[in-house]
């Protein structure tokens, strides 16, 4: 709740920008974006089970200790969207990674995505990595962020 009002309050003053990212079963939607430190990124899950989890370019599909996860994510097949988002404050300007830990999405399909690239890494280099590794770190409890209710 403390990161909703957050949100909300750096709005009104035109600080902060929530950044929309879909977790969909054929990866995220945007894959790429920028951010800059007190926007916030908001996962929104489709139907299905899905996680996002944050991890480094030099290890690909394991958890960055100290960094973001959702935990499992199911949304029944009857819905389109999952009613609860996960929120995670952008805390600097460097870049992000992450990936869906769900169902060996990383390391078998590619799931990843990135806020704020470094020109010498395209998101294309990062998901040639996934799919190099053997396996995806799935993480079950949540970390580094705050489930909040979606508002239509």
């Amino acid at each position: 709740m403390r990161l909703v009002i957050a949100a909300l309050i750096a709005a009104a003053v035109g600080e902060a920008t929530i950044r929309v990212i879909k977790v969909t079963d054929r990866g995220f939607v945007p894959k790429v974006l920028e951010a800059r430190a007190g926007d916030f990124l908001e996962f929104h899950f489709v139907k299905g089970l899905h996680s996002v989890v944050q991890t480094s370019l030099e290890n690909t599909c394991s958890f960055l200790p100290g960094g973001f996860a959702s935990g499992p994510m199911f949304t029944p097949m009857e819905r389109s969207m999952n009613s609860m988002v996960f929120q995670v404050p952008v805390t600097n300007n460097e870049p992000i990674w992450f990936y869906n830990g769900s169902m060996n999405r990383c390391h078998e399909d590619g799931h990843v995505g990135v806020v704020n690239p470094p020109a010498s890494n395209s998101h294309e280099n990062f998901r040639e990595s996934a799919l190099g590794q053997t396996s995806t770190e799935s993480v079950i409890e949540r970390k580094g962020g705050e489930l909040v209710p979606m508002f239509e």
